[in-house]
């Protein structure tokens, strides 16, 4: 028994790390994936002063401590995401590890590591995805799509395990996405602006296909309200009004982007647009949806405020990837009042 229980406690270890190394990856794929660079070439390096980050640099979490948050060289503040990002992965893994350790049907450890490398993906992906949404308001496909196929798969393969058969993850996918897709197209079509992405759709099917459809109506619930609730905390602090894209963070890989000074922007014009013009001297006119857009947020900043979307949903899955059996007693219990 003692025996059995090193061996527990060793590969719990082992996942804290290993989620911890994924969490380092993680951040590199937040980064780059959007700019559409590689994440395997060139290195990560200082963008204050270019100096190749060592590898005794990049030991996740340890390393920013070590350094105090700062460069090695140049001194220049690293910011604190990058290990908390690596931080929450580990704890991730951590807590899918403890709950395919603990799941009832798994009763030989390679059935335990099988659940665990599945989920432990999906969860990976749902980091990246929260990131990249915050940053650029997208959610990258090379992430959904593959994670809705990876659904389908563990549903195909461990549905003895998790519940989720794959007739359940395919009706999953279908109806996630397919929400997600009408709410979209009616809001598109009485209001005349888009409400919602494709990427939310991709997002959705991802989510269903490793859920399984009956946790599409917590997800969504769940997603909109912490996402208004997110919406109220920005509103209250003084940015309700603001429609511009999120910054984007320092990574210590490539330097950011640099804006051409001389561009003019005139009246009527989306500064984005005419940056992308290049000419800084006759910018592209405003296109007729963003007007629309501007015009809305002018009449109505709280309900046209810009928020990423994805964020919440991914934060509802998780929630019921690891609290499913109570949220299903509470919903239960709720809609037979």
């Amino acid at each position: 028994m003692e025996w059995v229980d090193f061996l527990e406690n060793t590969v719990a270890a082992f996942a804290f790390v290993l989620g911890a190394l994924f969490g380092s990856f993680a951040n590199v794929v937040i980064y780059r994936v959007p700019r559409g660079l590689s994440v395997v070439r060139p290195g990560s390096a200082c963008p204050g002063c270019g100096t190749p980050i060592r590898w005794y640099q990049n030991i996740p979490i340890l390393s920013y401590l070590a350094l105090r948050g700062r460069c090695a060289t140049c001194k220049a503040p690293i910011s604190i995401r990058y290990p908390l990002v690596e931080l929450v992965c580990a704890v991730l893994a951590l807590a899918v590890w403890q709950q395919a350790l603990l799941n009832p049907a798994a009763f030989e450890l390679a059935d335990k590591l099988v659940l665990f490398t599945f989920h432990f993906f999906f969860m990976l992906g749902l980091v990246i995805i929260i990131f990249v949404d915050l940053d650029t308001m997208m959610i990258p496909d090379v992430i959904s799509l593959p994670g809705t196929a990876l659904g389908l798969l563990a549903a195909l393969l461990l549905g003895d395990f998790t519940g989720v058969t794959w007739r359940d993850s395919l009706a999953g996918a279908g109806l996630g996405a397919g929400v997600i897709w009408f709410i979209r197209f009616f809001y598109r079509r009485f209001k005349g602006v888009e409400g919602m992405g494709l990427g939310d759709v991709k997002l959705m099917a991802m989510l269903g296909a490793f859920l399984g459809w009956k946790a599409v109506l917590f997800i969504l619930l769940a997603g909109s309200v912490q996402g208004m609730l997110y919406a109220v905390i920005i509103y209250l602090v003084g940015r309700g009004g603001d429609k511009q894209t999120p910054p984007v963070p320092q990574h210590p890989d490539t330097p950011a982007p640099q804006v051409p000074l001389e561009a003019e922007v005139l009246p009527g014009t989306d500064p984005l647009t005419a940056c992308a013009a290049g000419n800084g001297k006759q910018p592209a006119p405003l296109d007729p949806e963003d007007a629309a857009l501007a015009a809305l947020a002018a009449q109505h900043p709280f309900r046209m405020m810009v928020i990423p979307f994805g964020p919440f949903l991914s934060l509802a899955g998780i929630q019921w990837f690891f609290f499913a059996g109570p949220i299903e007693a509470f919903l239960q219990a709720l809609f037979t009042l």
